[in-house]
Parts: C-alpha cells; sequence; structure tokens
C-alpha cells in the first residue's frame, strides 16, 4: 500500500474476471476475521478488481467454511 501497510492473505484464486479471497483461522468466530476479509477486498477492489467473493474457513469447528 502507498502507506507501507502490507496485507497478506492466506490464498486468493484469480479465474477470469473473478477474485476468490481465502483466509483460514482456528479457534472460534470473531468479527474481526470478518472485516480483515474486507480491508482485504477493499485492497484488490482498489486495484480494479469487482466481482470478489471472501471465505472463512474454520479449521477447528463442525461448519467450516462462511461467505462474507
Amino acid at each position: 500500500m502507498p502507506s507501507g501497510k502490507t496485507y497478506i492473505p492466506d490464498r486468493i484464486l484469480f479465474n477470469d474476471n473473478k477474485v476468490v479471497i481465502i483466509d483460514y483461522k482456528t479457534g472460534k468466530k470473531e468479527d474481526a476475521h470478518k472485516e480483515q476479509l474486507i480491508k482485504y477486498s477493499t485492497v484488490l477492489k482498489d486495484m480494479g478488481y469487482d466481482n470478489i467473493s471472501l471465505f472463512l474457513i474454520y479449521t477447528s469447528l463442525t461448519k467450516k467454511v462462511f461467505k462474507i
């Protein structure tokens, strides 16, 4: 970023004009995790990507995948 801050999601998938951002977490769900993914998507939107999907995957929960 111009400010010097870096954002490093766990995984970004690009396919044609679609982008999927995936972040893996352990432990319980927290609002901060969702906010983190939204920050990643904002950066990619600033880079010109519009079709962005966000997923959180919790490795320790029964229901593991959450679409944001």
